[in-house]
């Protein structure tokens, strides 16, 4: 198992894997402190008529930005994850290391959930210093932990759903076209009978609304989504085991 960890961190190092945890929320603070910015005066002036805090501009825009941000980036790493091995054709060279394909499956799993969550770290970070920019002197967080971290932690049954795919299919078009269209199943998702449970929606379902006082964190949805994920985990993992690689 050491020996496949170590093979993994050599391989990733020649991409630029490690830089998506960065980008995507780098992406979501910057767009979100150029549209506060720019605007500055006509928010301020909003925030006074409503009755709100300059927290509420950075919750607003995030929800739209965090709807395309959780799928594209659990797509984009499962991707180059698993096209690694697709391109070079090393899944020979993988299984003869004598090393379980149950470790081989684990451990680039365990790979793409940390490099997602690590997102949300650093979303959460970002979010606090733009919210003490803005002047905020409370933190709620609530808001904070649902608009940055939560996403991403339940997005854990979406990696699993797009790993599978991604070790499946050789053509990665096939698992990002899926990915994409994953989006509009979380838009669609509350019009569906069963839309709570499908991959692409536990990551909206945590998000608070802007303008409701939530008591407690979503720790439900969090706990259904780790189910959920550990299911399609063991299905694509049986299907691995299986599965004959050229």
């Amino acid at each position: 198992m050491s020996k496949v960890v170590g093979s993994e961190i050599v391989k990733y190092k020649r991409t630029w894997l490690w830089i998506l945890p960065l980008i995507i929320p780098f992406i979501i603070i910057l767009a979100n402190a150029l549209n506060i910015f720019l605007r500055y005066d006509t928010i301020v002036q909003q925030a006074a008529q409503d009755g709100m805090t300059m927290w509420d501009p950075i919750w607003i825009f995030s929800f739209f930005l965090i709807l395309l941000a959780v799928p594209l980036e659990v797509t984009l790493v499962t991707s180059i994850i698993a096209n690694i091995e697709h391109q070079g054709n090393s899944w020979k060279s993988i299984f003869s290391m004598l090393v379980s394909r149950f470790h081989v499956y684990l451990n680039k799993f365990v790979w793409s959930t940390v490099l997602t969550i690590i997102s949300g770290f650093i979303l959460m970070i970002g979010i606090i210093v733009l919210g003490m920019m803005l002047g905020n002197d409370t933190f709620p967080w609530t808001h904070i932990l649902g608009f940055s971290l939560f996403p991403f932690l339940t997005a854990i049954p979406l990696i699993a759903l797009q790993l599978w795919l991604a070790l499946t299919f050789q053509n990665q078009a096939i698992p990002i076209t899926i990915g994409s269209l994953g989006i509009l199943l979380t838009i669609l998702g509350g019009q569906l009978l069963l839309g709570r449970w499908l991959p692409w929606t536990f990551y909206i379902q945590v998000l608070p609304s802007p303008d409701q006082e939530v008591v407690g964190l979503p720790w439900g949805i969090v706990g259904t989504s780790f189910i959920i994920g550990l299911l399609l985990l063991c299905f694509g993992l049986l299907h691995f085991r299986k599965k004959e690689f050229a």
